[in-house]
């Protein structure tokens, strides 16, 4: 192969490639770029969602041992039951 048959072939390749790049490729990579999320976006947003469900988890606990103390001073609830409940609370009173 001759010199001028190789840069053709560079020129077409070159061509080609730049075709396919601009027209595929680099929308689709900055599409992505723009979507992606950041470890700090991550992060935020994990906390958030752990104080979220903290929160909901307090209010359901809460609920939990208002409805032991009624039942208990209803005498509708034995002391080893209430026991029992009160090791599967989620925060302590």
């Amino acid at each position: 192969m001759e010199e001028k048959d190789l840069k053709q072939i560079g020129d077409l390749f070159n061509k080609a490639f730049g075709q396919i790049w601009e027209s595929n490729l680099e929308p689709t990579l900055t599409q992505i770029q723009t979507q992606m999320v950041t470890k700090t976006f991550l992060t935020d947003k994990f906390a958030d969602l752990q104080g979220d469900l903290v929160t909901k988890l307090r209010k359901e606990d809460e609920k939990v041992n208002r409805l032991a103390d009624i039942l208990r001073q209803k005498n509708l609830i034995s002391d080893a039951d209430l026991r029992d409940l009160g090791s599967l609370i989620v925060f302590p009173k």
